[in-house]
Parts: C-alpha cells; sequence; structure tokens
C-alpha cells in the first residue's frame, strides 16, 4: 500500500488554494502563539520588577505612608492601648507575643510636656501582592518644646498599605529591606 504524494506543482488549482491556505492559517496561529508569549514573558518581568524593593521617589506615596507613621505616633501618645493594638501588623503581634501587657515595650515612650513629629527621610517601597505593598522609611521622630532646640531620635519603621482595602499596619523597624539588599 503506497500513498503517492503529489508536488506542489502537479496540484490542481483547488488542491494549491487549500494548500496555501493551511499553510497560511499555521503561519498566522505560529504568529499567535509567539505574540501571546512575548507579552506573557513580559507581564513576568514586570510583576518581578514591581516586586523588588525600590526607592519611593513619587510624592504621594512618601506622605501617604509618612502620614500613617504620624497617625501611629499621634495614637501612642494618645495612650489608648487598644488602638495601638488594632494598628499593629498581625503578624508582628504574634511574632513578638505582644499584648496590652507587653505592648509599652514595642512602643516609643512620649512626655506629655513635648511636641512630636515624624521626619521621613528615605522611603523604599516592596509589593508583596497586588494589593499589598510594604514602605520602609527610614527616618527620626522629631520632639521639640517652645523655647528650645528639636531634638531626633531615628526611628526606623515599615508600614504595610492594604490598596484594596484602604487599611493600613505597623511594624516597627524594617526587617524586609536589608534581607533583600544582602
Amino acid at each position: 500500500m503506497s500513498k503517492e504524494t503529489k508536488k506542489f506543482k502537479d496540484l490542481n488549482e483547488d488542491e494549491k488554494n487549500v494548500l496555501t491556505s493551511i499553510i497560511f492559517i499555521l503561519i498566522f496561529i505560529s504568529f499567535l502563539i509567539y505574540i501571546g508569549v512575548s507579552k506573557l514573558i513580559e507581564a513576568k518581568k514586570e510583576q518581578e520588577e514591581s516586586m523588588k524593593i525600590v526607592l519611593v521617589t513619587e510624592p504621594g506615596r512618601y506622605f501617604t505612608a509618612v502620614n500613617c507613621v504620624k497617625n501611629y505616633l499621634s495614637t501612642i501618645r494618645s495612650g489608648n492601648t487598644e488602638n495601638i493594638l488594632l494598628l499593629l501588623n498581625e503578624e508582628f503581634k504574634e511574632q513578638n507575643r505582644i499584648n496590652a501587657n507587653t505592648l509599652k515595650n514595642y512602643i516609643p515612650k512620649f512626655d506629655p510636656n513635648y511636641i512630636y513629629d515624624y521626619v521621613g527621610e528615605e522611603m523604599y517601597q516592596h509589593r508583596i501582592s497586588k494589593n499589598v505593598v510594604e514602605y520602609y522609611i527610614l527616618g527620626r521622630i522629631k520632639k521639640s518644646q517652645m523655647d528650645e532646640e528639636a531634638t531626633y531620635t531615628d526611628y526606623d519603621i515599615t508600614v504595610i498599605l492594604y490598596e484594596d482595602k484602604f487599611l493600613y499596619s505597623i511594624k516597627p523597624g524594617i526587617g524586609g529591606l536589608y534581607d533583600e539588599q544582602k
């Protein structure tokens, strides 16, 4: 049982048209597959790039994160333990076994006779997922009182923004920043 194969020149017009159409369709499908794979590779590279820790240069993000820290420090000054615990990151509280009795070991102490402010000097961003971003802020707490020169205390902090829920939580310190830079 031998099967005859015809050469292109031996085909009639209809057979040539069908063969040409099949070749064109295969080339077109190959082109679509190439474009699809290229877009997937590009999207994966963009996602990997966005997951890196990068210096924040956008003022809006900077002021949002620093205002979260200022609100946190204001809550500490108010002395409301329940609200302070609400602002602290759940993972941070679990790792350090923080509760109302041990909280004072993890938050700054403020003298009620002074005015406090937070000055963020440098901030890095680390996208954890599509809707969660950690901001590592290297900064200082400014302590001032009328007729006295202000003093500064280094205070680095992590703000976790949950963009889809418009919420944030706080982790004292900047754990993730130095992990990636090693």
